[in-house]
């Protein structure tokens, strides 16, 4: 379950990563 959560929170981080940068070049 914790390796679950940990998964869960990079994927999120990522896609928060690639979100913000879209951001920036829009």
């Amino acid at each position: 379950m914790q390796c679950h959560v940990l998964m869960l929170q990079i994927t999120v981080f990522k896609f928060g990563l690639i979100n913000q940068i879209t951001n920036t070049k829009d």
